[in-house]
């Protein structure tokens, strides 16, 4: 007798008919919906990476947008002063014969130049003589408005035949970007 060859009851086509249901529902709930699940979830994932990496950049953006307009701002400043790279001796002469030029008679002393690490100073003597204070004050603010580092000391003012000034005037440099030659010491 052949088991296949007889009709089946309503109870058995049933329950047939449900574990085909249950089979098709199991392999659907596998390798349909749970990938699907799956890929969405990663998805999203990927999403809130991105939006947070995003944020990120952005905030970056506005953080070098902040310092970009600062530099601009502390650039356009006129009391703002830069410390050029060694050996700038050419400009800094230059700016001290155009400003002590004002003066009736003037003289300028170099000295060595001494480094400490990466900065280098230029020590300067200069001694002037002037028609009046009036124009010695404006030679000195003159001075002290050098676009390049610099600093004012041992001011002595005497009043004579014109007015005599005597200075010392240190100019600020940088290695950075300078090149030594043999006046530099190690």
């Amino acid at each position: 007798m052949n088991i296949f060859s007889r009709d089946f009851t309503l109870r058995e086509k049933f329950t047939i008919g449900l574990l085909f249901a249950l089979i098709i529902g199991i392999c659907y709930s596998q390798f349909i919906d749970k990938p699907i699940k799956r890929s969405i979830a990663n998805s999203e994932a990927q999403i809130d990476s991105l939006n947070t990496e995003l944020m990120i950049t952005n905030m970056k953006i506005q953080s070098l947008q902040m310092m970009k307009d600062e530099l601009e701002t502390i650039l356009n400043d006129p009391n703002i002063t830069v410390m050029p790279s060694y050996n700038a001796v050419k400009s800094e002469l230059s700016f001290l014969n155009d400003i002590l030029s004002m003066s009736k008679t003037y003289n300028i002393t170099l000295a060595d130049v001494t480094r400490d690490s990466d900065q280098i100073r230029r020590d300067v003597a200069i001694s002037f003589t002037a028609d009046s204070y009036e124009q010695a004050k404006t030679i000195i603010e003159a001075l002290s408005a050098s676009k390049d580092r610099c600093l004012i000391s041992n001011v002595s003012i005497s009043n004579g035949n014109g007015v005599s000034v005597n200075l010392q005037l240190t100019f600020y440099e940088t290695m950075v970007g300078g090149v030594a030659d043999t006046g530099l010491p190690n």
